[in-house]
């Protein structure tokens, strides 16, 4: 994840502590302990409720957790020190969050991520497919075999990104990259936008079950993005 945050004009210094459960373990404190910072983040704090997204916005419910003043301003920005090739006749689409869990309205069918893919290839658009390399791949895609960052600088090439409830459509907002998010509104119901990244460019649509998002609506935002 590092590449993500290089030149960031607020970003001084960057480094991977060796401890993930039980941080800082005893390499992470002896590092800790030669630095003169004025403020260290937990890199695992706890949310301010188990049902803080009635309350707040994902962006400022990390604000609220980590003890930083509240801005008001709760969108993710990130230097684009970079280049990209551009493919404005590919569509990047993230089906299944870095996983493939059949029992997740979160997440696509398979069957409901093929029909998405035949359908953008029918409207004349490749489909580039993102995500890890245990989840199924689907017909008539280019599947992406980068890393994180690399997949990503390939999508901001393309002429939009669909995506489930994935990271990679928190990363690509923090660009105002074109974006259309297909959501289960199951858990959230209309307190859905609450977990949407902010993003001037996105487009989000969302029933119970992502499944059940209609073909017609996708390809829609399609022409609208």
């Amino acid at each position: 994840m590092i590449p993500f945050f290089l030149h960031h004009p607020l970003i001084d210094a960057i480094h991977v502590f060796n401890s993930y459960d039980g941080w800082p373990d005893k390499i992470d404190t002896e590092y800790l302990n030669k630095t003169n910072y004025t403020h260290i983040f937990n890199c695992m704090p706890n949310h301010t409720s188990h049902d803080w997204w009635k309350k707040y916005h994902q962006g400022q419910e990390t604000i609220l957790m980590h003890g930083i003043n509240d801005s008001g301003d709760y969108k993710c920005n990130l230097n684009k020190y970079f280049t990209t090739i551009k493919k404005s006749n590919f569509i990047a689409f993230a089906p299944f969050a870095g996983f493939y869990n059949k029992n997740n309205n979160k997440k696509l069918s398979i069957d409901a991520a093929q029909n998405i893919v035949d359908a953008i290839k029918k409207s004349g658009y490749n489909v580039a497919q993102i995500g890890g390399t245990t989840e199924p791949k689907l017909n008539g895609a280019m599947f992406v075999d980068f890393t994180y960052f690399k997949s990503l600088q390939f999508i901001l090439g393309c002429k939009c990104l669909i995506s489930t409830d994935t990271g990679m459509r928190w990363a690509a907002s923090a660009y105002d990259f074109p974006t259309i998010g297909l959501d289960s509104n199951e858990f959230y119901g209309n307190r859905i936008s609450a977990i949407q990244p902010i993003n001037k460019n996105a487009i989000y649509l969302d029933e119970l079950h992502v499944d059940k998002i209609s073909l017609d609506k996708i390809l829609d935002s399609v022409k609208l993005i």
